[in-house]
């Protein structure tokens, strides 16, 4: 009934409006990676690009430097479409899986700041700001009319009932009028003051990509005969070029004359793409007014540059005003590969510079040692506390793969790392069934628990004191003693999905509540006795025991469902504690306890402190947390986009940000940045069950 991948629909909590830390990439020299993914949409301030990504994340650029800045994760969901408010650090974004899951967000990147976010039933055809970004206009596909927002607010503005299907909106100067084509092929005009409809003209229809230029007097597109150029007044067809046919890109320089086109093509044999950037301009916006044709050519745009694209994909496109210097970039590309890049005015062509990021996807703390696996499956150790990384260290990352293997499930034997005690950690799967678990230590033998005997991939691993307790994709739980391997206790529960230790006598299974099962079960290891938990859920979904010794939960209960987040007293099962809750269902949150409080982070957005003096939201890294763990001293953070940070366990203050960069790491924190190399090694894989 509830499945792992449990829907996650919940994300609009108040401790997500989070105050950043300094932007360290300028200061430091550290280069960003670039996105995962294709770049979807780009727009500039002043000599700043900002680019949204399907990795959720918005990337800085600056074009002096022609270098990445700065990376900022807004979202779990793929940004989809991104407008700039005039005059302000913030976007408009729509956020989105492609599926279920739509959302509509208002960002300052600045002080990376969600100011609000709102969800949204059907998907986004197109989002824009006023001329004064005083609104938003949304138009969804699917349904009529355009939804007007206040900027500041998210407050839904009562709009004029605008009939048909919007492609496109934008006002005046005054914000006294909308212009606004439809999909039918017409050109509506209306007074937002009054609301009412001032006309409505015929203009070509299946119009994609539309866009204001000239100062406001031209409106072009690309329907199936190519480019074509209108009076906006009019909505009269002034030209036509069938050079440019769907699938190129068109960009009106913001606040400018030009319409610039780029034409993607083939050259090579198929190997490289190449490309044509073709320029209109329209009439002096500040000049008196002219005859629309004037303003435009009367037969093609003028061709000023020609050349190739080595190996990128062309994803996005923004024109930029170089003022008609042919050595300055006269327009930006997002790529299909998650970079950006720059098109001269004389035929050239230049990546922003970035690099490429290894990934730190799971980690554990034993003592004083972070244990952690990368993105290629290699094992790496560092200091728990971030005090003691010395600059010049060198980090060996060890690959557990010593040959290519068979097939590609073999590729990362070990994908989860779970904590034992005194520094060793438990390696192990949950994507295949083929790799038994193995405790580990730096620098020290690995030992193999090939007794386990599980047929199923685990679902959780987790340890007390010198004992493991294992729980696999069948509801099956064994308990090992770490130092012999030995299997002391076993159980089954059908749709077991999470089990933690209470103490050492005692074990907390959290499961499906189907065919009458508790939400939660504590089970004896000693004698084998079960005493039911009772709570009134669908489901016990997690459960984690604190350092403190106290056992954190959560379940899905409720019809529409919500999580909620328990404290459980195993001595006593009476007493279930209710820390908070929120609309929605989610598995998949991190949770960890410091300093006697515990931090989660609901939703798999930001992250807050959940303290007895009231909430402290952590202050904001690159990315959203994805994984939380008891430091000692501090809560250690793995983010999505592969940094480790550590945030103080009483204020959640951001302290220092550990990356791996191809064959250097860095620590950047407050006093500023140390560095040191990786090396690569090999080392034992472990034996198949």
């Amino acid at each position: 009934m509830f499945p792992r991948t449990l829907k996650r629909i919940a994300r609009t909590l108040v401790f997500l409006l989070f105050l950043g830390p300094p932007a360290y990439g300028q200061e430091t020299g550290f280069l960003p990676g670039a996105h995962r993914g294709a770049v979807n949409a780009l727009v500039e301030d002043g000599e700043r690009i900002i680019s949204a990504g399907e990795d959720g994340f918005l990337e800085l650029w600056s074009v002096p430097d022609g270098a990445a800045l700065e990376r900022l994760q807004i979202s779990v969901l793929p940004l989809k479409l991104m407008a700039k408010r005039p005059g302000k650090s913030q976007v408009c974004v729509w956020e989105s899986d492609g599926f279920a899951e739509n959302r509509v967000s208002v960002w300052d990147y600045r002080e990376k700041k969600r100011i609000f976010a709102l969800p949204s039933r059907d998907p986004v055809r197109f989002i824009g700001y006023s001329a004064r970004g005083n609104f938003i206009f949304i138009v969804h596909s699917g349904r009529a009319g355009i939804v007007f927002i206040n900027a500041e607010t998210g407050e839904n503005l009562l709009p004029p009932e605008i009939p048909g299907t919007p492609v496109f909106a934008a006002t005046g100067r005054s914000e006294r009028s909308l212009i606004s084509c439809l999909a039918d092929g017409s050109l509506s005009y209306w007074n937002l003051e009054t609301g009412n409809e001032i006309q409505t003209l015929a203009a070509p229809s299946g119009l994609s990509s539309p866009v204001l230029f000239g100062g406001g007097r031209f409106l072009a597109g690309i329907d199936e005969g190519g480019l074509v150029i209108l009076d906006a007044v009019t909505a009269k067809a002034l030209t036509r070029d069938s050079r440019i046919k769907k699938g190129s890109f068109i960009s009106a320089v913001p606040q400018g004359r030009e319409l610039c086109c780029l034409v993607p093509g083939i050259s090579g044999g198929g190997e490289r793409q190449s490309f044509e950037l073709f320029v209109w301009k329209g009439p002096d916006p500040s000049a008196p007014f002219e005859p629309a044709a004037s303003g435009v050519p009367s037969g093609s745009g003028a061709l000023i540059s020609r050349g190739r694209f080595d190996e990128e994909s062309i994803s996005s496109f923004l024109a930029f005003d170089n003022g008609g210097n042919a050595s300055y970039p006269a327009a930006v590309f997002g790529t299909g590969e998650g970079k950006a890049g720059l098109v001269y005015g004389n035929g050239g062509t230049g990546i922003f510079a970035c690099k490429d990021q290894r990934r730190i996807c799971e980690g554990a703390v034993s003592g004083q040692t972070f244990g952690f696996i990368t993105d290629r499956g290699e094992l790496g150790f560092l200091p728990s506390d971030f005090s003691r990384l010395e600059s010049g260290f060198t980090l060996r990352l060890v690959s557990f793969q010593e040959e290519e293997p068979a097939y590609a499930g073999e590729r990362n034997p070990y994908t989860r790392i779970s904590a034992l005690s005194g520094g060793e950690f438990i390696l192990w799967q949950a994507e295949n069934n083929r790799r038994a678990p193995a405790a580990v230590r730096e620098g020290a033998a690995v030992r193999v628990f090939d007794r386990l005997g599980f047929r199923f991939p685990l679902q959780s691993v987790s340890a007390l004191e010198d004992r493991a307790l294992f729980l696999d994709a069948g509801g099956n739980t064994a308990v090992l003693d770490a130092k012999t391997g030995e299997r002391t206790f076993s159980f089954s529960s059908a749709g077991a999905m999470d089990a933690a230790f209470a103490d050492g006598e005692n074990i907390i299974l959290a499961r499906s509540a189907v065919s009458g099962n508790s939400a939660f079960l504590k089970v004896n290891i000693i004698n084998g006795e079960t005493v039911a938990l009772p709570w009134p859920a669908s489901a016990g979904v997690r459960v984690y025991r604190g350092s403190s010794g106290i056992v954190y939960a959560a379940a899905v209960e409720g019809n529409p469902e919500k999580t909620v987040f328990l404290a459980l007293d195993a001595a006593n099962p009476s007493r279930l504690a209710r820390l908070f809750e929120y609309e929605g269902e989610d598995a998949l949150f991190a949770i960890a306890e410091s300093g006697g409080a515990p931090a989660l982070n609901p939703g798999g957005n930001g992250a807050a402190i959940y303290g007895k003096e009231g909430t402290a939201p952590f202050e904001r890294g690159p990315g959203f947390p994805v994984k939380i763990l008891d430091g000692i001293s501090f809560f250690v953070v793995i983010d999505g986009d592969g940094n480790v940070s550590w945030q103080d366990n009483k204020t959640g203050k951001l302290l220092a940000v550990f990356s791996i960069q191809g064959d250097e790491w860095a620590l950047r924190g407050e006093s500023g940045t140390l560095r040191g190399n990786v090396s690569r090694g090999s080392g034992f894989a472990g034996p198949s069950q």
